[in-house]
Formats: C-alpha cells, sequence, structure tokens
C-alpha cells in the first residue's frame, strides 16, 4: 500500500509557480483606472484619517491589473488588514503589531474600525516597518503604534511606521509525464494533450506515418494531416508553362484542421529566384474558414488584393519564388503564423504566335465533300 501511495504521489507531481507583487499606491485628489481610493488624508503629512471620502487627499492604490477591494471589521483578518481607526472620518489611526509584524487582532489598543484588502484570486499581506523598509509596496505611516497621526508615503513628513502590502497568487502547473509541459495551459505554458506520456506535447516532432494516428506535437492534426508533415496548406501558381506577357495567378489553399472556426489572412511575397530581390506582395483580406474544412484564395489582377506590383503580366524572362503565410487573425492583436510554404516557378521567353487564316465552314464542308467522292472513285 505504501509503495501505492508513493507512485501516486509521484504521478500527481504539481509544479507551484510563487509571486509576490508589491501594491503601489500614491496620494492624489482623485484615483485613476484601475486605482482603489482605500484611505483619505486630511493633508500629506501630520494628518488625521478618514474612511467615508470626506478628505480630498486620496491614497490611490492598484495591484498588478486585478482589482482591489477595501473590506472592514468580520471581513478582515491580521494578515491583510492595513489601518484601523478611531472613527469614520477626522479619525486618529492605530496599528499595533504582532511578533511578526502583523496586526495584532487582540491588541486593545488598535480601534474597532479595522481596514483590509482583497482582491479576487490574490492573497493580500500587509505588515509593520520601523526599519529596513521595503523599495516597494508602502500605503500609509504612522507617527506611532496608537492614537496616532499619518502621512503620506514618500512625503517629506512621512512617519518611521510604515504599512507596507503586497500581493500573492499561486498558479499550479500539472506535470504528470515529466516532459516540461502541463494541462492547464494559461501561465503553464502551452497545454500538453496527453499527460500520461511524455512523448506526446506541443515540443515533440509529428511522426508522418503513425500507424496508431497520435497526435505527437498537441496541434489537432495527426500524420500528413499535420502541417508539419505537409497538409493543411499548399501554395501554387498558374498557369505553366507561364511565359512573358501572360498574367500570373497564384493561389493560397488554406485547411483548417482546428475544431472551431478562424479568421485567417494570408501574405504572398515574390521573389526573384537568382537575386532573393523581393518585387510583389499580396495580402488577402480577412476570410472565415469552418472547423475540419479549407478554403481556396486566389490573387490576381482581376481578383482584389492583387499584388503591389501592378506590371505583374510583365516579368521577364527567369526563376522565380513565392513565399506564403497564413495568419490566424480571430485576434486581431495576437495574429498567429499558422503556415509558410514557399514554391519555384520559371518564366520562358515568350513566343510570337504566327497568324492563321480564317477558313469559312462551308468550305470546310465543300473540302470534306469532295474528299469522300475521291475516295469512293478509288474503290
Amino acid at each position: 500500500m505504501r509503495e501505492k501511495l508513493v507512485l501516486i504521489a509521484l504521478f500527481l507531481i504539481s509544479l507551484s509557480a510563487w509571486a509576490q507583487t508589491p501594491i503601489n499606491c500614491s496620494v492624489k485628489s482623485s484615483c485613476g483606472q484601475g486605482e482603489t481610493n482605500v484611505l483619505q488624508l486630511s493633508s500629506t503629512s501630520n494628518a488625521h484619517a478618514s474612511s467615508d471620502d470626506s478628505y480630498a487627499n486620496k491614497v490611490c492604490c492598484k495591484l498588478s491589473s486585478v482589482a482591489l477591494q477595501v473590506k472592514s471589521n468580520n471581513d478582515c483578518n491580521a494578515e491583510n488588514t492595513f489601518v484601523s481607526l478611531s472613527s469614520t472620518n477626522n479619525a486618529h489611526a492605530a496599528f499595533v503589531a504582532d511578533s511578526g509584524g502583523k496586526f495584532d487582532k487582540t491588541s486593545s489598543d488598535n480601534y474597532s474600525n479595522v481596514y483590509c484588502l482583497t482582491a479576487t484570486n490574490w492573497n493580500v499581506s500587509c505588515k509593520l516597518f520601523t526599519a529596513n523598509y521595503p523599495s516597494q509596496g508602502c500605503v500609509t505611516t504612522l507617527s506611532s503604534s496608537t492614537n496616532t497621526h499619518v502621512a503620506a508615503c514618500g512625503d517629506s513628513g512621512e512617519y518611521p511606521n510604515r504599512v507596507f502590502c503586497e500581493g500573492s497568487t499561486t498558479t499550479t502547473c500539472t506535470d504528470a509525464d515529466k516532459d516540461g509541459f502541463s494541462i492547464e495551459g494559461g501561465s503553464c505554458g502551452k497545454v500538453d494533450c496527453n499527460d500520461t506520456n511524455s512523448s506526446v506535447n506541443p515540443g515533440a516532432t509529428e511522426i508522418c506515418d503513425d500507424a496508431a494516428k497520435i497526435d505527437e506535437d498537441c496541434d489537432g492534426a495527426v500524420n500528413t494531416d499535420d502541417i508539419d508533415c505537409g497538409g493543411g496548406f499548399g501554395v501554387w501558381v498558374e498557369p505553366k508553362p507561364l511565359f512573358e506577357g501572360q498574367q500570373l495567378t497564384a493561389n493560397v489553399t488554406i485547411e483548417n484542421t482546428a475544431d472551431k472556426k478562424i479568421n485567417a489572412k494570408s501574405t504572398l511575397k515574390i521573389f526573384n529566384a537568382t537575386t532573393n530581390q523581393q518585387i510583389g506582395e499580396a495580402i488577402s483580406k480577412e476570410t472565415e474558414v469552418d472547423a475540419q474544412k479549407f478554403k481556396t484564395i486566389k490573387f490576381n489582377p482581376e481578383n482584389p488584393p492583387f499584388f503591389e506590383t501592378t506590371k505583374i503580366d510583365l516579368f521577364p524572362e527567369g526563376s522565380y519564388k513565392v513565399f506564403g503565410e497564413v495568419h490566424d487573425s480571430t485576434d486581431p492583436n495576437n495574429p498567429k503564423l499558422l503556415y509558410s510554404k514557399a514554391v519555384f516557378f520559371s518564366i520562358l521567353k515568350g513566343v510570337e504566335a504566327k497568324a492563321v487564316p480564317e477558313i469559312h465552314p462551308l468550305l470546310i464542308f465543300i473540302i470534306a465533300i469532295s474528299l469522300l467522292i475521291i475516295l469512293e472513285k478509288k474503290k
């Protein structure tokens, strides 16, 4: 039984990332976006305090990108309390700390109006310092531990008793197969689609002829449907062969192997294959591609958007390269490169066509009848 428990414990290994973030506060006449008014002061130094917004000097605080909330009394604990007041306005303050610097809720020298800070999915911790101050996180300063005046942090009249607060959040990243990828995604990185097999993860190489059809690289496609195995994307040019004076048409086929619809944009660039100099580019309009479906986009002068090189039918004889890219533009602020590919083509020397005299259909009919009569006579 003990061995089984050890195995289970090893199987459920989790990596925890613990981050501590100081709360940033400043005194203003009004708090900005993302800031919370946690306390008001009658002045920036040697001041009384209020919690009912009766003073003009606002202590505005923020914690990373999350919103802080000010709670009071029974909603507070020794960990997250930053001050106690003798009243809701025109008040003296107190912060009598325990041996660890935390607010001592058992001390009668602290006032009954207790105020603390909370934030969704965060733990807020406050502590009183009288020396060796942290570089960030100061919320308020006090002239003493009880029955005291207050002053703004950083003010020339700030007091030596200073309350600092910080927030911490814990993210659990489960990696049972120890391949460096976890099942949670988000801040833990790319999602491991099979946490029981260390050979399957977003960093693995897709096996293209895998009979078991396993998605080794966790991109939602297997074998030849996978981008890494040549699936899901095509670029080609028409017509073939291509001669000088003919219009070039380039095509992109987008295959959406995901289980949801995406918005995709395609980019084609033309290069001189000899000099590698770019001579043309086309960017498609955004197009929707349904889940597990494909769509072909044609680029030519009659189908805008077209190549920025407008004389594309006058490319001289030579070797060229078309490089195509497809981006998932579902999130316009974070377009993702889905795949890219290059194809080479040649433009041949133009051949002048010779005029062919027009023959009337009646003349063709007469000639045909005459040939039949001649053949009939020879029998």
